[in-house]
């Protein structure tokens, strides 16, 4: 028997060879790729570790789920996403579009824990997601969660579009650090990235018209060079109780109904930011904050002023 070492790479194709995504991902072994073509596939997939899961164009190569609005954490965990990837040391998500398509008007709070569907579900992994859509009509569009310290500071979603979705675009939960890069979250009713992993980077993607804040920076992280612009609340909207330092550096926060950067708990660094044409404070902050401030701040034109320290 050749070692993993010496076997070749095989592609499986779909639907030429398989039927449906989920058996070309059973039969792969690590290593290969399940190459999907153009088409709308109506399934619930779960990841292969080792494999890659490739699209033939991301527009038009779709995977759509309903999930039906009736499960609980605390009542057999959630069910099945889109696309839902656990335990996973490697693999590659590229090209695809993801959908939940199944709405759910409950509230994710309460005695029971309602739970409510997302695009893409990644628990303890360290995949790399590329220019992927997910888009849920219950959930956040990608939600990555389950304590993995060893794994999740090597997760990677680069260049992915999520949008319209109920909850954020990208959802990452304490310690699941992760790199996310070049990706666009928009029009989004939450955040369009929620951060609360500490140690996550969180570099040139673009948070623009969400609900709520571009980002939301839960825990000591770094916030570089995004774009957050036309968002209804804050541009990027700080608060954590970490004993580290979020740096928060490089960004445009522009066009934000509130501030284009506010400080609610913790003690960010702040370097070079660009505050410009935001409907409040370029920057504010509670008086109980003390941000460092590395390098100044740009600010432009922001309805209230440049900075208001004691809200």
């Amino acid at each position: 028997m050749p070692s993993p070492v010496d076997r070749k790479q095989t592609r499986l194709v779909v639907p030429d060879q398989y039927a449906t995504i989920q058996a070309a991902i059973d039969a792969a072994n690590s290593g290969d790729v399940v190459y999907i073509k153009r088409g709308t596939y109506n399934e619930t997939l779960t990841f292969k570790e080792g494999i890659e899961l490739a699209g033939e164009d991301r527009d038009t190569t779709m995977v759509r789920f309903a999930s039906p609005p009736t499960a609980f954490y605390q009542k057999g965990g959630p069910p099945q996403s889109p696309l839902v990837v656990r335990n996973c040391k490697s693999g590659i998500v590229r090209d695809i579009t993801f959908q939940e398509i199944a709405t759910d008007s409950r509230h994710e709070g309460g005695p029971d824990y309602a739970w409510l569907a997302q695009a893409i579900v990644i628990e303890a992994s360290s995949i790399n997601v590329k220019n992927c859509v997910a888009t849920s009509k219950a959930g956040d569009g990608i939600y990555i969660g389950v304590f993995d310290f060893e794994n999740s500071s090597k997760l990677l979603l680069d260049g992915n579009l999520c949008v319209s979705n109920r909850g954020n675009g990208i959802f990452l939960s304490i310690g699941n650090a992760a790199n996310l890069t070049h990706n666009v979250c928009k029009d989004n009713n939450k955040t369009g990235i929620y951060c609360s992993a500490e140690g996550s980077v969180v570099t040139e993607n673009i948070c623009e018209n969400n609900r709520d804040s571009g980002i939301w920076v839960g825990a000591a992280s770094q916030i570089i060079q995004n774009t957050c612009r036309r968002n209804g609340n804050d541009g990027i909207y700080i608060s954590y109780i970490d004993i580290g330092a979020a740096s928060i550096k490089e960004n445009l926060c522009e066009n934000n109904l509130q501030a284009g950067i506010h400080i609610e708990n913790g003690n960010p660094e702040l370097s070079a930011n660009r505050l410009q044409k935001n409907h409040f404070y370029g920057l504010t902050y509670h008086s109980g904050s003390k941000p460092k401030m590395q390098m100044p701040q740009i600010f432009e034109g922001n309805s209230r002023g440049e900075v208001n320290p004691d809200l």
